[in-house]
């Protein structure tokens, strides 16, 4: 007999399922005094988990909001979901009219550069001119008085002599002065030059950045094939990517999925996961196409669970919940398959290999302690201590108390108040206490 997962881990829910398969089954027996009776089961204990998840593509190349600023982008244009597109084709778009706007300060700030480099060379170039003209006046003057010089001559006195050669010494003074100043020019000029420039390259720098901006604001398809919007937070808000949200750079915001390969992922609750193991058989069925039924296996389990509102932003109750996520491989392909797609799946988990198990719903705690069930004999109904390894959401694995030709009380709370033979005292009265879920 396989278990079956519960919707409810309460009692009734138990008996219910249990009920209804082991009837469907012909094991169930019903008796007038003792109620609804059940045989031990022998085989692999195995538990159904029915659960619903999304198709995933194996491969897939991710679209990013463009690392082009360090603040938030807004989402100007964006492709529908499902959308056909060829390589090359415009697939996103950001709002680019701060970038813009950037790039009309920065060709102001050329030009005005520009014009301040073109401004400052005439003025130093007319400056280098008057220079040169005074250097060459100097250099005349210079001549000039050497040509008053005149030694060893009875025409002019020592007095004037003497003068001469002073004004000549003066002249050189003068002379080597206006060579320093030239030379103080070159550097001057060369500095005023080079910072003029350097202005003028940075606000070239500028509008090459803002273009290049706002080139990747608009985001072209890196291959042939069809848009698909993942569920992403933007904004601190799950969702997927429209006009007007709010991105930051790096963001994932659109998908363009191979069809060669899907795989399945799921959610599975903390209190099931448990139970399901890497290699576990799974079956599953789209929800655009109920009929038909696929074939898959679990190859991966997340090892940390996830809440929901951390996965969906959900703020409910359920928000608290946590899931663990599990991945399957889905044997063969089809052309139905798409990203995204919704299904329902019936996970066959082994719970425990060749053993004694029944259902849980036939567990009771006995008054004297442990754990007891009611066992259907020739002389009436019998409670017999047992001892349980594994519970899964359905059924219990006994390792001692009960054997594959028992039949047991499949609810003991209905067995009525009366002496039992047995392990209890004669004249005792038993109430059995359903155990509960652990």
């Amino acid at each position: 007999m396989k278990g079956v997962s519960m919707s409810g881990r309460g009692l009734v829910a138990a008996i219910a399922v249990a009920f209804e398969l082991c009837s469907l089954a012909g094991i169930v027996r019903a008796d007038p005094d003792e109620g609804f009776t059940v045989g031990v089961s022998k085989g692999d204990c195995i538990e159904f988990l029915q659960t619903h998840g999304e198709l995933e593509a194996i491969s897939k190349v991710a679209i990013h909001v463009p690392e082009i600023d360090e603040y938030f982008l807004t989402v100007k244009e964006v492709l529908d979901n499902g959308t056909k597109v060829k390589k090359g084709d415009l697939v996103l778009e950001m709002d680019d009219g701060k970038f813009r706007q950037e790039l009309e300060t920065a060709r102001q700030e050329f030009e005005l550069a520009e014009a301040e480099l073109k401004s400052g060379r005439f003025a130093l170039e007319d400056e280098k001119i008057g220079l040169d003209l005074e250097l060459e006046r100097k250099r005349i003057a210079l001549e000039k008085e050497k040509t008053m010089v005149v030694r060893d001559s009875t025409v002019i006195s020592k007095v004037d002599l003497r003068k001469a050669e002073l004004a000549v010494e003066l002249a050189e003074l003068e002379l080597n002065q206006a060579r320093k100043s030239r030379k103080e020019f070159d550097r001057k000029y060369e500095v005023n030059i080079k910072v003029k420039t350097l202005k003028v390259e940075e606000a070239k720098r500028k509008i090459d950045q803002a273009n290049v901006k706002i080139a990747k604001s608009r985001i072209t398809a890196p291959r042939d094939g069809v848009i698909y919007k993942p569920f992403v937070t933007l904004n601190n808000e799950k969702g997927r990517v429209e006009r007007n949200k709010v991105a930051r750079p790096g963001d994932l915001l659109l998908e363009i999925p191979s069809f060669e390969k899907f795989q399945g992922v799921c959610y599975v609750p903390s209190s099931d996961f448990k139970f399901v193991g890497v290699g576990d058989k799974v079956r599953l069925w789209l929800t655009v196409m109920p009929e038909r039924e696929f074939s898959a296996r679990i190859t991966e389990k997340d090892p940390y669970p996830m809440t929901r509102n951390e996965r969906l932003g959900q703020n409910d109750p359920e928000g608290y919940l946590k899931e663990f996520k599990v991945t399957f491989a889905i044997d063969g392909k089809d052309g139905a398959f798409r990203q995204g797609l919704t299904f329902t799946a019936r996970i066959e988990s082994i719970v425990a290999p060749d053993c004694l198990f029944i259902p849980r719903a036939a567990l009771f705690e006995n008054p004297a302690g442990g754990e007891s069930v009611f066992v259907k004999t020739a002389q009436g109904c019998e409670m017999r201590a047992v001892k349980v390894t594994v519970r899964s959401l359905s059924h219990a694995v006994i390792a001692q108390g009960l054997f594959r030709q028992d039949r047991v009380v499949l609810a003991p709370e209905e067995v009525s108040r009366r002496s039992i033979g047995g392990e209890g005292q004669p004249g005792q009265e038993v109430s059995p206490k359903p155990t509960p879920g652990r």
